[in-house]
């Protein structure tokens, strides 16, 4: 995705999700509750934060869901 595409703010919100919980234990998960500590928010075209609590359940589905 592009710097100007509409959504980048966006992706870029989610990268810093990803850069906060990588190398760190799976308790960290919980801090998604309160993303406003290690996300900027940068989505000036929506005016939207970014939904921790829906990436949240998504780990947690995914943990439950177990391979395939």
């Amino acid at each position: 995705m592009e710097e100007g595409d509409e959504f980048y703010p966006i992706v870029i919100q989610h990268q810093q999700v990803l850069e906060y919980l990588e190398g760190k234990p799976l308790e960290v998960i919980y801090d998604l509750h309160n993303t406003g500590d290690f996300v900027e928010d940068i989505d000036t075209f929506t005016g939207a934060t970014i939904r921790g609590n829906k990436i949240f359940s998504a780990i947690k589905d995914g943990l439950n869901r177990g391979l395939y």
